[in-house]
């Protein structure tokens, strides 16, 4: 069975935010998102679906409107990191994404760059992991069924008899199990990537209440192959393992967001 993934929601306080970005010796501040706003109550996810809340594509589009870049195609490496590819107006010289300038207030840790200034002549693929994304590196729990509880009553009469009143065929739900997991999957004090461990994504958006997407192989990733999820508890899912001191289990409690 492949590994799984979750994608949880990111979101955003402020409606726009601007990067600057240097192409063939031309400096320009860019707005992302190009069109539109970003929603204080929308989750976006680094699918590279090409949706709507598709951080992938809305950073490409940003990226097209520098006067000198044509094109700009990001996909999720391997390794989960961002990577960019251009095609520019003139030559191939490099292109620079100005992330510690003071012009640029888009957070450089959600699409994995350092604090450095990151430069190439072609391409770009960011130093961490990007963000939003959980890999255990490993296969759910053999249980992949989601279950509908029943909501209802039953009676019972001196008689012994009884009487069922079944309210109503409530959303599906799945317990997400995920065993001996390495500790720098789970806790950001060990996380190699800045906002790659399961606590981040807990604390910082699936506990909360923002939607997440469970892709059950990780390799593939695409608009049909995802179920998404809002937790159906908030108790704390991570506990240290029993047989292992540094390796943690993930109990995961969620109920369907159709």
């Amino acid at each position: 069975m492949a590994d799984s993934l979750i994608a949880w929601g990111v979101r955003f306080a402020a409606s726009t935010y601007a990067i600057k970005v240097t192409a063939d010796a031309t400096a320009e501040t860019l707005t992302f998102p190009s069109t539109g706003a970003l929603s204080a109550t929308t989750d976006y996810f680094m699918s590279g679906t090409g949706e709507a809340n598709d951080l992938l594509a809305m950073i490409d589009l940003t990226l097209e409107t520098h006067s000198v870049i044509v094109t700009a195609t990001s996909a999720l490496t391997a390794s989960f990191h961002h990577g960019v590819s251009f095609t520019k107006a003139v030559g191939t010289p490099a292109v620079s994404l100005e992330w510690d300038d003071g012009a640029t207030t888009l957070d450089k840790a959600i699409f994995g760059f350092s604090e450095s200034t990151t430069l190439a002549a072609f391409s770009l693929t960011s130093e961490h992991q990007a963000s939003g994304l959980w890999r255990a590196g490993r296969q759910l729990a053999d249980d992949s069924r989601d279950r509908a509880p029943i909501v209802g009553a039953v009676s019972r009469a001196m008689s012994g008899k009884t009487r069922t009143t079944r309210i109503a065929t409530s959303t599906a739900e799945r317990l997400m199990s995920w065993r001996l997991v390495p500790q720098e999957k789970i806790l950001t004090e060990y996380a190699t990537s800045p906002r790659a461990s399961f606590e981040y994504g807990w604390i910082n958006s699936m506990s909360r209440g923002y939607q997440f997407r469970l892709y059950d192989d990780e390799a593939t990733r695409t608009t049909s192959n995802f179920a998404p999820y809002r937790v159906a508890d908030i108790s704390d899912p991570i506990s240290r393992s029993d047989e292992y001191a540094i390796r943690w289990d993930v109990n995961l409690s969620a109920a369907r967001d159709d």
